[in-house]
């Protein structure tokens, strides 16, 4: 079946549907994924565990200490320096 047929054949399955929900899953095919906005396609349970994740992250505290690295590479350095 070529292309223009399979066209028609789906506007003809389409204009005899009365179910609203294939409609509506046929709309949001062409509806272009960046204009769905994601954040309204998750479940509540969904958004409260992302949430959770982002606050998480905005707790953790990444700052570190230099210290002792020095140390190993001063002791790394003598090793290779004087061999021992």
């Amino acid at each position: 079946m070529n292309i223009q047929a399979e066209k028609m054949e789906i506007m003809k399955m389409i204009i005899e549907t009365d179910n609203s929900s294939i409609i509506h899953s046929i709309k949001n095919l062409f509806i272009k994924e960046s204009e769905i906005d994601f954040w309204k396609t998750l479940k509540h349970e969904e958004k409260k565990e992302i949430q959770k994740g982002i606050n998480e992250i905005k707790s953790l505290d990444f700052s570190f200490s230099f210290d002792g690295v020095n140390e190993v590479v001063e002791t790394y350095t003598v090793s290779i320096l004087y061999g021992t």
